[in-house]
This record gives structure tokens, sequence and C-alpha cells, in this order.
């Protein structure tokens, strides 16, 4: 678990020197990961084979997609802010 955090983390920041356009698809993961306690949760948008992104859902170490779009990024961040907030709600910190 410890290195599948770092490489997430490692991703994370790398996106932004990708000088990727906020409308193409990252061909990196980007990845939150919110806490309350013991409990951690893992919001990440990948690229999807053939163009899109998916949104993938990590609760207990199970992952399984929750949402996707065949080719506006966008689409995949709304999803996740919205996961977010609702983990936010639930006081979880979302980093």
């Amino acid at each position: 678990m410890k290195k599948l955090t770092l490489m997430l983390i490692l991703s994370t920041l790398a996106a932004p020197l990708a000088g990727a356009n906020d409308t193409q698809i990252s061909s990196s993961p980007k990845a939150h990961i919110c806490e309350s306690g013991e409990d951690r949760r893992i919001i990440e948008i990948k690229p999807r084979d053939g163009g899109g992104c998916r949104v993938m859902y990590t609760r207990d170490g199970n992952a399984k997609e929750v949402g996707s779009a065949a080719y506006q990024k966008d689409v995949c961040d709304q999803i996740s802010e919205k996961i977010i907030k609702r983990l936010q709600d639930s006081q979880f910190q979302c980093t």
C-alpha cells in the first residue's frame, strides 16, 4: 500500500509538469487521497484505452470504476469533485 500511495503522490505531482491542456486527457493518472482516521479512500482519474478517461474509486483496497467519458476530461473532473465533496461532507480530509 505504501508503494501505491507513493506512486499516486508522484504521479499527481508530475501531472502539472506535463503541460497538458485541460480539455486533453493526460497520460498519467490524477489522484486524490481522502482520509478519516484509519479510513482511506482514493479517487483517481485515469486515461482510458482508445481515448477518454475513467474515474476509479478505491475503498478498503477494492477499486471500481464509478464514471467515464469518451472525450472530455472535464466530465471525469466533475465526477471526481462530487465524490470528494461528499467525502469532505462526511468529515474526510482530502488532498
